[in-house]
């Protein structure tokens, strides 16, 4: 895999699975560090800032490493949730913001249900609205199953290698 020992090292220093990261850039920009969205995202993990210039953010090491520490930011924000719930509002953050997820989670609880489980917060994002607007929905639910599949795959192939 590209990036792999990069990959691996920022990985380690933010304690995110490896795994995660390798599976975010995979949806993210399928490996291309020169990948630009419409919304002005850029590199590997497709991150957005104001500190650092386009030619910084186009730079693997450093766009890991922001890429990481934003996610790992993200991971903080839900301590109520466990294991995998955590990375995937997590992940679904890092796709949308964490503002939509919130406001979702506050909806489920309001309803009854059960606000740390991205299930039933994911059902609840079409009628969420932050800061007046609604999200797309279908394309957060969709970056988080995508991301996921692509996360078990790359487990399965690390542990596939380690039986050899």
């Amino acid at each position: 895999m590209k990036f792999e020992t990069l990959i691996k090292e920022k990985a380690l220093k933010y304690k995110i699975p490896w795994e995660l990261v390798a599976a975010i850039i995979k949806q993210e920009s399928n490996f291309d560090p020169k990948a630009r969205s419409p919304m002005n995202a850029i590199g590997l993990m497709q991150v957005i800032s104001e500190s650092l210039s386009k030619e910084e953010l186009e730079k693997p090491e450093i766009n890991i490493e922001a890429g990481c520490h934003l996610l790992r930011k993200f991971w903080e924000i839900y301590e109520k949730e466990e294991g995998l719930e955590r990375w995937r509002f997590a992940v679904a953050s890092y796709n949308c913001g964490a503002g939509y997820v919130i406001e979702a989670q506050k909806a489920v609880e309001e309803a009854g249900g059960r606000p740390n489980k991205w299930y039933h917060v994911s059902v609840m994002l079409p009628w969420v609205k932050y800061r007046g607007k609604r999200c797309d929905w279908r394309q957060i639910t969709e970056y988080v199953a995508k991301v996921f599949d692509n996360y078990w795959n790359y487990i399965m192939k690390d542990l596939s290698e380690v039986k050899k």
